[in-house]
Formats: C-alpha cells, sequence, structure tokens
C-alpha cells in the first residue's frame, strides 16, 4: 500500500509552493519542503535508523524490495489521515500530526462535480480487486472503504499487522 500520509504532505507542500508564483520554483520548493519538516519535528538519520532496526523482521522483511508486514490502512474515511508511529524510539517523543484528508468539497463550494474511476494497473490483482469491489468500473467514494475492509482480511490472512 501506498504511504498516503507522506503523499498528503507532498501534496499540501507542492499546492503552497505554487500558490506563490514559477519563478525559482525548485529553491522554493526545497525551503517548503524544509520548513514541513520542522514544524512535523523531523528526526535525525540516526533515529530513523533505529526505528527502522526495532521494526525490522516485524512490520518488513527483505531490503530492496520490503514485504511490508505493518500497514497503515488510514486513507481518510473520517476526514483526517495519521502516520503510524514506530513506538518506543529512543530520542523519538513526537506525536503524530493528523493531516486533513484531500476531499472533493472544494469542487462543490464552487458548483462543481467531478467523477473519477481507477484502473487497477495490476493485471495480476485486477480480477481480486474487481471481485472484492463487486464491479469492474472502481469509484474511490464508493468502493474504497469495500477495498480497505478486503485488504484488512487479506492482512489478517496473511498474519501482518495494520493500523487504521
Amino acid at each position: 500500500m501506498e504511504d498516503i500520509y507522506s503523499n498528503v504532505i507532498g501534496t499540501q507542500i507542492g499546492v503552497e509552493v505554487m500558490k506563490e508564483g514559477d519563478h525559482a520554483y525548485n529553491k522554493r520548493m526545497t525551503a517548503a519542503i524544509y520548513r514541513r519538516l520542522k514544524e512535523l519535528g523531523v528526526q535525525p538519520r540516526s533515529t530513523a535508523n533505529a526505528a527502522s532496526k526495532k521494526v525490522r523482521g516485524q512490520w518488513y522483511t527483505g531490503n530492496f524490495v520490503p514485504d511490508m508486514k505493518m500497514r497503515n490502512f488510514d486513507i481518510g474515511l473520517d476526514g483526517t489521515i495519521m502516520p503510524t508511529l514506530v513506538p518506543g524510539v529512543p530520542g523519538c517523543h513526537s506525536k503524530p500530526a493528523v493531516q486533513p484528508a484531500p476531499s472533493l468539497d472544494t469542487l462543490k463550494r464552487y458548483g462543481f462535480t467531478m467523477t473519477y474511476e481507477i484502473k487497477p494497473n495490476l493485471i495480476l490483482e485486477q480480477g481480486r480487486i474487481f471481485k472484492a469491489a463487486g464491479s469492474k468500473r472502481i469509484f474511490p467514494e464508493r468502493d474504497f472503504p469495500i477495498l480497505i475492509e478486503y485488504m484488512k482480511k487479506d492482512a489478517t490472512r496473511r498474519g501482518y499487522q495494520y493500523t487504521e
């Protein structure tokens, strides 16, 4: 599963920088990334290494192509997204920074509507995804809750952990 929390943070930073104009984009983007990391309480590399070491074998195995055994299924169905933090990492006393989940409300405020559909890109998984959703057309607002429940059951069957 994608890291939804990081995707949301990256999108927020991108929007912020694009609103500033198009001069010196790379410089402004770099500054915005550092600013956001500071706001989120970025930790030094040693803390990140300690966190990774603490969960190796429990949350993931492998290196280049890891098998993720811990999943975060928080995709914002309640309106917010929260990261999964590694508990008990020395030197890390941060609290998770909850982020608002993206929605189509902004479009609705201005009188627009949008329907979007997703086509699963994984040929080997398409059949399972369509079967779980009960349709060959995947609409996020309708089908994501159903697909998340399917993924939770699959994670449990495999002996994986998850947060939501």
